[in-house]
């Protein structure tokens, strides 16, 4: 190590971060502008001609991604460039690859005084020397801008929000890291990358330390006044079972000892450490600062595997959770799988979590038994038995027949701390696991076959009716109720109105879509679209940038959002359509050939018994056809991570970067993607029709025609009308399911509909588990001579006009039973007017006295959003719809609604929304 090239960088560094951070003026004879100074550009100072500029134009991208993986996947793309050791040791650290250290490449002291740090910490009597002189002017720095060492949260906020840093108003693992990540991408040439490298690894479960590591972190630590914050972190992870930081805690008595921890902590680590038996348990408060109450935790979690308690740690797990929803990643699930057996008949809510918990994806990487062990299996089957305890305890108890134990669920969860409670609803109402336990729950709500058929849609109404009881018992978050009401209501409607939806089911938001593109672009990769990108960035760092962006896109496109294709496939046409519509046909066929008298829904395989010698045969036909019908969806109706389909998306979205314009904007870019990407979506449809309809459709039939012969050479006539019946029942199935497999358009050529029935559907669906407390009215109304006279029905609407009609009705009623703070005893009045040749919904509604205020409120910020926002704007309306409303009838009907809110008054306690679509009444009423 040249020492004094050492710390001449490393003051200047120091010098340049204090004027900054003290916002202080530069001296005249500083080679850059004032303007062109900042702190993620300090490297940059120290060479005029800057003859490294592609370096640091990597640095500067690097720095932005938010994890170390993502850093390190990044620089791989830059293998064999002669720079990347250098970039590597500049924005990631030596700490990470020591091997990279040995380059002495790097002239420039700024830049040399950051690749040398590790040498400086390699304790060696060498550089003791410079280590002394180093920590002088670090902490010099660090008092001249009042920055104190950091010993717990708070001082550490403080810390934090002396250099400017965005920091979240509560704490946890997660917002640590992303607390030293913004950390790394604003202050990388001051503080250099290994110091928010270390944090970030540490608060990353899957990361794994070297004891020299460890001890060599201790020293950097200690130079930044941050070895405190080290100390507990590590401690967290040595309590938590990581071998090395336990060995490296256990070597200097003194960490423990000086940390700012009870007493009683202190003891109990001591105890646990040294293998001592320990029955008391250490307390838990909320007034611990979080990495506190997560040592806490750990220790008695620790304590309850070793005591075999598991009251205790069923308890501390799902407190800890509500504490930090990422901290049990650490905990050593291996030890819990092998010392709780947990069956499913001795199940309660706490195991139930605990189980659910071991399938989160960072505890299968890190312990592949338990992931083996422990599958989704398991989860279902401790469910069902739950579930039909609760039901036989609610029958035992007689209590109310709409209950059916499903409310008894809801308040038995919500003995979890809310966040536990919240996760686990969320688990259970999932569209695939809500299949699953359809026939173990039982929906309080009953309908005619007519108005939606039980038999298909079992999971739907339960997953509608678990929405709501959980939303109103205050385990379901309103964001996430309301996203399931969305789904399923959209689901329940194909079926209700299948004929409006001929040219597809596959329904996808491609405005919010949009947005999140847009979105994702202004905040992580708004340098792309700017005017000086291509000046600026190398084309070669440029390259490997889209690349990356492509990446991280095409998982919001293809799995990480509400609208993605992914999503959109699951509640459309994978979960609760193609398998159960084939298992309705050999039902009903069932029901005709015996001339069964109960409901399709209660017969089980054991009825094919009736078949006598037939009935093996005909239950392999059965078999058979769902085994090629689920092989079909899960292969052509499920999109892959890291396929061909997503690999695709990837080079269609960099292709759109190379492309687009120079002037784009981040709107007009977002817009170009998803434009290709429904055309690519469409033609991944149309390959899988073909494949469903020349492939799988001919291995059914053919094995249809193979049981009839098998079952020919001992005829009988009931078989033979089973098959008669099945025959013609799958070929109207594949003829139906062969419609819905494409995107969701609306047709016009269509049949036309009952308004009415779109209003009491729309009713029902919102509200599944209080049908028979909803107080709905509803009346249609011409205009004559000035007044409103009633009509004696209800209009008619022609089928075309279905997506606007159902846009208008569908968020009326839902703000209705949103936001009035009445629940289900909001009273209702929908009406319809024709007035000349304008069309008026009017939706009126009762809401609370107490949100009198808020209401009030929320409705001049909607009429300000009305006036303003233009009808492209409807995924940024979150408040109420109306923008969507505004969108839909502009895009069907060319026309300019208008969209009035009756002045409110807290006498009458009435919201009135009207709804004044011109020149539609010859348009849209049949």
């Amino acid at each position: 190590m040249n020492k004094q090239l050492f710390l001449y960088g490393l003051n200047v560094r120091l010098q340049f971060g204090e004027r900054i951070l003290k916002r202080e003026d530069f001296p005249a004879d500083t080679h850059v502008s004032r303007e062109d100074i900042s702190l993620q550009s300090l490297l940059t100072f120290f060479s005029a001609d800057k003859p490294h500029e592609i370096e640091h134009q990597i640095c500067t991208v690097c720095v932005k991604f938010r994890s170390i993986p993502e850093q390190q996947r990044f620089l791989s793309q830059f293998i064999g460039h002669p720079i990347v050791k250098q970039t590597f040791l500049l924005t990631v650290g030596g700490l990470f690859d020591p091997d990279a250290a040995e380059s002495e490449a790097i002239v420039e002291p700024g830049d040399y005084s950051i690749v040398k740090t590790l040498e400086l910490i390699t304790s060696t009597s060498e550089h003791q020397d410079v280590l002394r002189a180093s920590r002088r002017s670090i902490r010099k720095m660090l008092a001249a801008c009042e920055i104190r060492p950091a010993t717990n949260m708070a001082s550490l906020t403080r810390y934090l929000g002396h250099l400017n840093l965005v920091l979240p108003n509560a704490w946890d693992l997660q917002r640590l890291a992303t607390a030293f990540q913004q950390l790394k991408e604003q202050y990388w040439a001051l503080f250099g990358p290994d110091l928010p490298s270390v944090f970030q690894a540490l608060c990353d479960p899957l990361h794994h330390f070297t004891l020299d590591q460890l001890t060599r972190i201790d020293l950097l630590t200690e130079l930044w006044g941050l070895r405190q914050i080290f100390h507990k972190l590590c401690l967290v992870r040595a309590v938590a079972g990581y071998e090395n930081e336990r060995t490296f805690i256990k070597s200097d008595p003194n960490i423990v000892g000086f940390l700012s921890i009870n007493q009683s902590t202190r003891e109990a680590i001591k105890a646990l450490f040294a293998h001592e038996v320990r029955t008391s348990y250490v307390r838990c408060t909320a007034s611990l600062d979080t990495i506190s109450y997560i040592i806490a935790a750990f220790i008695n979690i620790e304590l309850a595997i070793r005591n075999r308690d598991l009251m205790v740690l069923k308890r501390q797990v799902a407190d800890l959770y509500q504490r930090d929803q990422s901290a049990h990643l650490f905990l050593d699930w291996e030890s819990i799988h092998n010392t709780f057996e947990l069956p499913a008949i001795e199940a309660d809510v706490y195991t139930i979590f605990l189980k659910l918990l071991m399938l989160h994806p960072t505890i299968g990487k890190r312990f592949l038994t338990v992931a083996l062990a422990r599958g989704k299996g398991h989860l279902v089957a401790d469910l069902t038995s739950f579930t039909g305890r609760i039901r036989a305890d609610t029958s035992r108890r007689k209590r109310s027949a709409l209950d059916r134990g499903n409310v008894q669920f809801i308040r038995l969860a919500r003995k979890l701390p809310r966040a536990a409670a919240e996760r686990l609803i969320e688990e259970v109402t999932e569209k695939g696991m809500m299949e699953r336990l359809a026939f173990a729950f039982a929906p309080s709500l009953k309908l005619a076959a007519s108005a939606l058929p039980k038999v298909d849609n079992q999971a739907s109404i339960l997953r509608l009716e678990f929405a709501n009881l959980a939303l109103r018992h205050g385990v379901l978050n309103e964001r996430s109720a309301n996203r399931m009401i969305e789904e399923e209501t959209h689901f329940l409607r194909m079926h209700k109105f299948h004929t409006l939806f001929r040219a597809g089911r596959v329904k996808i938001d491609w405005e919010f879509l949009g947005s999140l593109v847009e979105a994702l672009i202004d905040e992580d990769f708004g340098f792309l679209v700017s005017d000086s990108a291509d000046r600026v960035i190398d084309k070669s760092v440029l390259n490997n940038v889209i690349k990356l962006f492509s990446e991280e896109l095409s998982n919001v496109l293809l799995f990480d959002s509400e609208s993605s294709l992914e999503q959109a496939l699951n509640n459309n046409v994978r979960h609760g359509v193609l398998v159960p519509r084939f298992v309705k046909e050999f039902n009903e066929a069932l029901v005709d050939a015996l001339d069964y008298q109960g409901h399709p829904g209660d017969l089980s395989d054991d009825s094919y018994s009736r078949f006598g010698k037939h009935s093996r045969r005909l239950l392999t036909l059965k078999e058979h056809v769902t085994n090629q019908v689920n092989a079909y969806k899960d292969f052509w109706l499920t999109v892959q991570r890291d396929g061909e389909f997503q690999q695709s998306t990837r080079d269609m979205i960099a292709a759109v970067m190379q492309t687009i314009s120079k002037d784009a904007d981040s709107h007009k870019l977002s817009k170009a993607i998803i434009s290709e990407f429904q055309t690519q979506v469409e033609k991944i449809l149309a390959q899988a029709l073909e494949v469903f309809l020349h492939q799988v459709k001919p291995s059914v039939f053919g094995e249809i025609a193979e049981c009839r012969r098998d079952c020919s050479k001992q005829p009988s006539k009931t078989v033979t009308t089973f098959l008669d019946l099945l025959e013609t029942r799958i070929e109207k199935a594949f003829e139906e399911i062969s419609d819905w497999l494409g995107l969701a358009k609306i047709t016009t050529d269509v049949p036309d509909f009952e308004l009415i029935d779109l209003i009491r559907f729309e009713a029902v669906t919102l509200i599944f588990s209080d049908f028979k407390k909803l107080h709905f009215s509803h009346g249609s109304f011409v205009k004559k001579d000035g007044k409103m006279v009633a009509l004696p029905r209800d209009p008619r609407i022609k089928g075309a006009y279905f997506e606007v009609t159902q846009e208008i009705v569908h968020n009326l009623i839902s703000n209705a039973l949103k936001h009035s703070g009445l629940g289900m005893n909001t009273a209702i009045n929908m009406a319809v007017q024709v007035d000349d040749n304008d069309l008026i919904f009017r939706c009126t509604n009762s809401f609370s006295k107490k949100r009198f205020v808020a209401i009030s409120a929320t409705a001049n910020n909607v009429t300000r959003l009305i006036k303003t926002s233009l009808p492209s704007q409807g995924s940024k309306d979150s408040q109420s719809g109306f923008s969507k409303i505004k969108n839909v009838c502009s895009r069907v009907l060319f026309e300019d609604i208008t969209i009035n809110i009756s002045p409110i008054s807290e006498r009458n306690l009435q919201y009135t929304v009207e709804i004044r679509v011109p020149n539609a009444t010859t348009m849209m009423l049949a």
